[in-house]
């Protein structure tokens, strides 16, 4: 079983964020990602209801940004859902960013993992 860090620091590689600036900070933080990490396991739950059933991707209420810091080192993410999430974390990331247009056609190719994956 995988914990939320292994899935961002995936995702951090795929959108080029690993490393800190000359402050420490990353350009997405740790909460921020978790709380995308909790809208792709809703959005997963969405075509999958039985993941948040029988042996749950998560066990943890992401929706409350203060009581999450620190999370990221115990909540644990089902093997089989990590890449799902980290694709579909990976494509809403690259669509914030979306000035790039370059990031908008990688973007789409998360988008089309994510949704593989999950099938």
């Amino acid at each position: 079983m995988a914990i939320a860090q292994d899935a961002i620091t995936r995702i951090r590689e795929q959108v080029s964020d690993e490393e800190p600036d000359s402050n420490g900070e990353y350009r997405w933080s740790d909460p921020r990602l978790l709380r995308f990490l909790w809208d792709g396991i809703l959005h997963i739950a969405g075509d999958h209801p039985e993941c948040l059933y029988v042996t749950a991707i998560v066990v943890t209420d992401l929706t409350d940004l203060p009581k999450i810091d620190g999370v990221a080192s115990t909540l644990p993410i089902r093997n089989e859902y990590q890449t799902p999430l980290v694709d579909w974390v990976t494509d809403r990331v690259l669509l914030e960013d979306s000035e790039d247009a370059g990031n908008l056609a990688v973007a789409d190719t998360h988008k089309e993992r994510s949704d593989e994956a999950k099938s």
